[in-house]
């Protein structure tokens, strides 16, 4: 869902896994995936067998996005760092049957991931698992911002908007100058650029489409649609500790003389075994500013924050819905969510260390 991923929907997992080696010692709570209960080449002989498309070029082109992306979500559940977790599948089954009372079979197949990352992310892939990163899942304060997040995923699942971004790549790919020097110069970039704008129009119709056709008939509170872009823009911070949003909420303070002084003294192994030079502290507190919401997007997937906003306001103006509209948590108790939010946070600590 979120920004500055490369092209495919879902090749986050790429730049996460690629060079990782298969590890099993991670937790299935409801039992293996389908994913993982067949061979990847069977489940890719089903997916040709079921096939309903009678031109031989596209047919060819559906067996091949087929073939990458079995492979590539099975390696994505054996990478080590994909979980699931009973608890949080349970919560994202409820909030998507508040979200679609249709209860629709696409709907109803979802199954719910967390990858161990300090990402603020979450990405879909086309057999319908949504995968959402530990850095997102810590620093959503209610199940409205939650709701909001599948039914942006949900969109990508139902429009096959994976095989979307694979047909537009394949046809730049075929309609490429076959010179190499011209491949790599000006028409290679504006190859970048049209993979990049396609990738924004697939995103904003998960926003658009997300909303009218779940989320603003859900009961949710509006204003998580516009809390969850605020923790996009301040994405690089620690997570929050309460609820709701706030800057002056975090799991830990920063930048501050004074905090980072008493988190020395009163960590007994901090203080016993690590000198700090003075340094090292800051003379005066950074401004918390955010990022740039109308940051340079022609070579991003994803729109700008800006984009986005305008985007979506002009929505909730059109179908004259009132701000205040909706509840924070429908499905979930407030102290259920936030206790599993904690956990998380707990759990999230070693890949903040990791990683930053």
């Amino acid at each position: 869902m979120l920004k500055n991923t490369i092209f495919r929907l879902f090749s986050l997992v790429i730049g996460f896994f690629i060079s990782l080696n298969v590890v099993y010692a991670q937790r299935f709570d409801r039992g293996l995936p389908p994913a993982l209960t067949e061979s990847p080449t069977l489940q890719y002989q089903k997916a040709g067998r079921a096939l309903r498309e009678n031109d031989p070029e596209k047919r060819k082109i559906k067996e091949r996005f087929y073939l990458e992306n079995i492979f590539l979500v099975n390696d994505l559940l054996k990478s080590g760092i994909v979980t699931e977790d009973s608890t949080f599948s349970r919560f994202c089954r409820g909030i998507m049957q508040q979200l679609d009372k249709t209860e629709s079979e696409a709907s109803q197949k979802l199954n719910f991931y967390i990858v161990e990352s300090a990402a603020v992310n979450a990405f879909a892939t086309f057999d319908g698992s949504i995968f959402l990163c530990r850095g997102l899942l810590t620093r959503l304060s209610t199940e409205a911002q939650l709701a909001f997040v599948l039914s942006h995923e949900y969109i990508h699942v139902r429009e096959q908007h994976a095989f979307g971004v694979y047909k537009q790549s394949e046809w730049i790919r075929k309609n490429a100058p076959s010179d190499k020097l011209l491949r790599s110069n000006t028409l290679a970039n504006k190859s970048v650029f049209e993979k990049c704008q396609f990738g924004q129009s697939l995103e904003l119709e998960a926003d658009i489409r997300g909303f009218s056709d779940y989320f603003a008939g859900s009961g949710y509170a509006i204003a998580g649609m516009s809390q969850t872009l605020d923790l996009l823009r301040y994405s690089y911070l620690p997570p929050q500790k309460d609820t709701p949003f706030s800057l002056n909420q975090l799991l830990y303070p920063i930048d501050t003389i004074e905090i980072n002084r008493l988190f020395k003294e009163k960590n007994k192994i901090f203080r016993d075994n690590y000198t700090l030079p003075d340094t090292y502290y800051l003379d005066e507190p950074r401004a918390i500013i955010g990022e740039n919401e109308r940051e340079n997007d022609s070579l991003s997937t994803h729109p700008n924050l800006y984009k986005r906003r305008a985007t979506m306001h002009a929505m909730i103006d059109s179908l004259h819905i009132p701000a205040a509209t909706g509840r924070d948590f429908i499905t979930l108790k407030q102290a259920d969510w936030l206790a599993w939010r904690e956990k998380e946070q707990t759990n999230l600590l070693p890949q903040l260390y990791l990683e930053q």
